[in-house]
């Protein structure tokens, strides 16, 4: 009794290997990597892979015992039938003292997988969103699926136009009926309006891309004063060298948690001063509804 079933074992393991049929989709596979006899029931091991995170599978194992000209399917089984969800290695087990006593034939065994798809639905997205030099910023659109989004973001020095030039370690257009001193203080005065996307890699994971229109004037502070006066004033004088315009492009990835949002990217700005390009990282939280 052993011998005849060490005989069949060794058949299994070929004819299953050989011979597996999978109904699936071209972007699924499903394949039986090994069989295995133990005492009163047969273990079939197989795989899954290429699935998406929003498919699950309806499994069910046949068995043909006439060289595959029919199959019939199994009713005393355990383990990953059924419902199986997600990419991995699974294994079905066969009680076949219980079904189909041992004849003289070779068995060839047959996994089925009809493919079920859980539609992908988006949501309002709106966080806040910033990075070093432009630390007050938003982003609101919609998240899931393949999705469109706006950002602004600005300094917390505001944008202004009228500032003074100061190029070659003096003032330019300095033109006041007045003296300067340069303060401590220096920073940005930025601004970024764009647009961009975001892709839904699974569950909890999606990534973005965005690119836009980014001003940056990098600013000095100085205390004017004025001969025919006690007073003094503060105001913005920009170095040109380090101020720069043009295009940002940013990318990243977005962490969903049910309707909680966690945001993190590269900053990149295409042109930038003279001597180097320039990458800040830009993080953020939000909501979705």
């Amino acid at each position: 009794m052993k011998k005849f079933r060490s005989y069949i074992m060794r058949k299994i393991i070929l004819i299953s290997l050989l011979n597996f049929i999978s109904y699936v989709s071209l972007t699924q596979n499903i394949s039986i990597i090994n069989t295995e006899m133990q005492q009163e029931t047969i273990h079939v091991w197989y795989k899954i892979t290429d699935a998406s995170f929003n498919q699950y599978f309806k499994i069910t194992i046949y068995l043909s015992d006439d060289d595959g000209n029919t199959f019939i399917p199994l009713k005393e089984t355990e383990g990953d039938i059924g419902k199986i969800e997600g990419n991995g290695y699974y294994q079905i087990i066969w009680h076949f003292a219980k079904e189909k006593p041992f004849k003289e034939a070779d068995f060839i065994f047959d996994i089925k997988a009809e493919v079920f798809e859980i539609p992908l639905k988006r949501s309002f997205l709106l966080n806040y969103t910033g990075n070093r030099i432009t630390p007050l910023g938003f982003r609101i659109g919609l998240i899931g699926k393949t999705s469109p989004y706006l950002e602004a973001r600005m300094s917390l020095i505001n944008i202004n136009t009228d500032y003074y030039t100061y190029e070659d370690s003096t003032i330019k257009d300095y033109d006041k009926l007045a003296y300067y001193e340069f303060t401590d203080y220096k920073g940005y005065s930025a601004l970024y309006l764009g647009a961009g996307i975001n892709y839904q890699r699974n569950e909890v994971l999606h990534l973005y891309f965005g690119a836009g229109y980014y001003l940056e004037n990098f600013l000095y502070q100085i205390n004017e004063f004025y001969y025919n006066s006690q007073q003094s004033t503060k105001t913005y004088v920009k170095d040109t060298y380090y101020s720069t315009e043009g295009l940002e492009l940013n990318y990243g990835i977005i962490l969903k948690y049910n309707k909680f949002i966690i945001t993190g990217g590269l900053t990149n700005y295409a042109f930038g001063y003279e001597d180097f390009f320039r990458m800040s990282f830009t993080a953020g939280i939000g909501f979705c509804i």
